[in-house]
């Protein structure tokens, strides 16, 4: 990536492109194109240690909390990724000029959570499908775009480790 010299949080156009609008944008579009996927299943698809079949999590973090009203499972979630874009724009602006990994990172957790609310919007629920097994020890049930999230967190947090003296 060539960063310009110039003021201190101004990136070129294209480079903003390709560290914070791309992988915002990728996350919501790989996770909606797996869930058509998930759609699709009939019956439960065993692959390795991995099982997949469609789950409508009309609750929050692995199904909690399910029992509330639409109010609280998809008005609130709404508004609050309302505030995560606009938060992770005032993040872009601050973050210095030489973070792209940060940058990275930050736009990748929250394009991710953007589509699991983008599920709630649409659909009043967000559509789980993978479940990891080993053993007698299995996740609940997630999707790509709570894979995303991890990853999203795991990259800004290893740049911060690395370059967050500046």
């Amino acid at each position: 990536i060539t960063l310009r010299q110039g003021p201190p949080n101004m990136m070129k156009f294209k480079d903003w492109l390709l560290v914070v609008l791309a992988p915002f944008t990728l996350a919501i579009v790989i996770d909606h194109l797996s869930k058509w996927f998930a759609f699709r299943i009939v019956n439960p698809v065993v692959f390795s240690n991995a099982e997949f079949f469609f789950f409508a999590n009309e609750g929050f973090a692995l199904g909690s909390l399910s029992g509330l009203s639409k109010i609280y499972t998809v008005v609130l979630p709404s508004s609050l990724g309302g505030l995560l874009v606009f938060m992770l724009l005032v993040l872009q602006y601050f973050l210095p000029i030489y973070s792209p990994v940060m940058r990275f990172g930050a736009s990748l957790l929250v394009g991710s959570m953007c589509s699991n609310v983008l599920d709630r919007i649409i659909r009043g629920y967000v559509v789980d499908f993978i479940v990891l097994k080993s053993g007698s020890w299995q996740t609940g049930v997630f999707n790509v775009a709570d894979a995303l999230q991890w990853v999203g967190l795991g990259i800004g947090l290893c740049a911060y480790i690395a370059n967050g003296r500046l």
